[in-house]
């Protein structure tokens, strides 16, 4: 049995996609048909090998198969080791290949613990500036601003309450601090905001958003429903 005879069976079916977004997402089925290929041919060399050996050692054989069957026996055992050597190296091609991915995914996960405290910041930053607009935009004095914006950057610290803050919704976060600190977020208001238009342009708007967004759907949908029709203006009778 050959390396090749160990891939996948639908390697052996699988063309690469032309359209394919990372080189990886291709090139291993790619190489794996490759392979198989390789073995089938190197295995249909090593029978036609076999058959000029029998027929060179066969008593019932002509003289010339048997003086023809030398060179073609070295051409064939040729052509198969030519074929093992090509396994080899795609062996070697897809090793390499793997290997890169896993270095790829050690350096993304270095890169996230690097950055991970930065981007924490920011983000703690971000939603005590919102907390701040919001308890302002409410008619709050400004102490009780500055302290309602404390108590939700104290909150933030606080994992098991709110979760990863940079894998959920800004909104979300938003809207659960407010409801803890008995504020009234202005969603409206809030929508026009830079943050909230890159959330909703990135197709996962958090829950509040996302109501306000279905709200307003249904609102132009029953504007078009209700708009009156307008008859076009009819001669007087005779």
């Amino acid at each position: 049995m050959t390396v090749a005879d160990t891939a996948p069976a639908n390697a052996a079916q699988t063309d690469a996609p032309a359209c394919a977004d990372d080189a990886g997402d291709w090139a291993r089925p790619l190489l794996e048909r490759q392979l198989w290929i390789l073995g089938q041919l190197a295995e249909g060399g090593l029978e036609i090998a076999r058959a000029i050996e029998r027929a060179a050692t066969d008593e019932g054989s002509d003289d010339a198969v048997r003086a023809a069957a030398p060179m073609a026996y070295a051409r064939v055992a040729r052509a198969v080791r030519l074929t093992i050597l090509l396994q080899s190296k795609l062996i070697a091609d897809l090793q390499a290949l793997e290997a890169k991915a896993a270095r790829e995914v050690r350096s993304e996960k270095i890169d996230q613990k690097v950055d991970r405290p930065d981007l924490l910041r920011r983000q703690m930053a971000r939603i005590h500036r919102i907390v701040r607009r919001v308890a302002w935009a409410q008619g709050k004095a400004i102490e009780e601003v500055e302290r309602l914006a404390r108590d939700a950057v104290d909150r933030l610290d606080q994992d098991e309450l709110y979760g990863d803050l940079l894998s959920r919704p800004v909104s979300e976060i938003i809207a659960h601090i407010c409801r803890d600190l008995r504020l009234e977020p202005d969603w409206p208001q809030l929508a026009e905001e830079a943050w909230a238009q890159d959330e909703i342009a990135s197709g996962a708007a958090g829950a509040p958003l996302a109501a306000l967004m279905a709200e307003e759907a249904d609102a132009r949908r029953l504007t078009a429903v209700t708009k009156p029709i307008r008859f076009a203006a009819r001669a007087a009778s005779p």
